[in-house]
């Protein structure tokens, strides 16, 4: 079948990556979190490829029931947890774990019942230690805590959990601060805990305790900054489109929407069948780069809603139809990092992954 914009999947990536983070924290379960159509690779197809986590955290109840449907035993937490008994009814159904971060949360189990979910479910108990967003305050969580055990009327089936806001960077003392915090309220809880994300698995060995959470990292992006430092994590997504028209323009003409980039010279002008119809930032500007005939070039204009344009001027040999890397890996092994192109775009690895759209052609290898 022909084809104009696909992302080529490396699930043996994917296989190596969760393997780093196991190596990382040896003493640590792994929840593989697929959150978000697995970070836009596809989530049944991720799920399969890292079954070898101990369980998947994902944020919707919907993307929870997807996941358990090719996966009947698996642990499964859903990050958001439930907002009333309808969603409370469907962890029941679908044997899903909830994240309880709210006094709201508490009053629908009390007033569901002892019965509203299985004996053998999970709860995951949040704390807000410093990202300021789901998480019972320091000076309630204990109260709380109480009142969950009070009615599962048990001191099992807890977990403990926060959520790191600033461990992208490593130098950032907030980090440490919030370890403190968790660590100092349950001093004297005997519960499995969990605080790490990515960049604490890789960043913050004391943060490991019973449970690492893998995300970003799993898909061979480093968490941090420095992306130059990979951490071994190889690359799983390859983003390819291919060329559709090669021009020539002459020194002064306006290329794309605004005709805000005039050609400086007498150049060859290639355009790419990708747009931010497909995904690629509309945000990326002039001098993005993108490889052709294994050889680095740069996007020039506006990114459209289908196509982009590239500058073929220092490049002797193009075919029409050739493969266009926008990130990834090309045929040659030469790469583009996708935080690179993030940079270039103004937002983060995290963003591009996650809003490649239907129309692109996922490959799975």
């Amino acid at each position: 079948m022909s084809w104009t914009s696909r992302a080529l999947i490396n699930c043996a990536a994917l296989q190596h990556n969760l393997n780093i983070a196991k190596k990382t924290a040896p003493n640590s379960k792994v929840l593989a979190v697929i959150k978000s159509n697995g970070y836009g690779h596809g989530i049944t197809h991720v799920a399969q490829s890292l079954i070898a986590a101990d369980g998947f955290a994902v944020a919707s109840i919907q993307e929870a029931i997807l996941v358990r449907k090719n996966h009947p035993s698996k642990t499964i937490l859903v990050l958001q947890g439930f907002i009333d008994s309808r969603e409370l009814a469907l962890f029941k159904q679908y044997k899903l774990n909830p994240v309880i971060h709210s006094k709201a949360q508490l009053a629908i189990l009390e007033f569901s019942g002892s019965k509203a979910l299985s004996s053998d479910t999970v709860y995951w108990f949040k704390i807000d230690t410093g990202m300021g967003r789901l998480g019972f305050a320091a000076d309630e969580c204990i109260t709380s805590l109480n009142r969950l055990e009070k009615y599962l009327n048990s001191k099992s089936n807890i977990i403990l959990m926060s959520h790191f806001a600033n461990a992208d960077d490593i130098t950032d003392k907030t980090t440490n601060n919030q370890i403190k915090i968790f660590n100092d309220i349950f001093l004297n809880y005997n519960y499995q805990k969990t605080i790490a994300n990515s960049a604490g698995i890789l960043g913050w060995s004391e943060s490991h305790f019973d449970w690492i959470r893998a995300g970003i990292m799993l898909y061979g992006v480093s968490p941090f900054n420095n992306y130059e430092q990979t951490y071994n994590l190889q690359t799983v997504m390859t983003l390819e489109s291919r060329l559709i028209a090669i021009n020539h323009h002459k020194k002064g003409d306006t290329i794309g929407y605004g005709g805000g980039w005039r050609c400086p010279k007498d150049m060859t002008i290639g355009v790419v069948s990708i747009g931010y119809g497909d995904g690629y930032p509309r945000q990326a500007k002039t001098g993005t780069p993108v490889i052709i005939a294994g050889i680095k070039t740069s996007l020039i204009g506006r990114v459209s809603m289908d196509m982009i344009c590239i500058d073929l001027s220092s490049i002797d040999k193009i075919e029409l139809g050739g493969i266009v890397t926008l990130w990834g890996s090309d045929l040659e092994g030469n790469g583009l990092a996708i935080e690179e192109v993030a940079g270039c775009a103004n937002t983060i690895a995290y963003e591009l992954l996650c809003q490649i759209t239907k129309r692109v052609e996922l490959v799975y290898q």
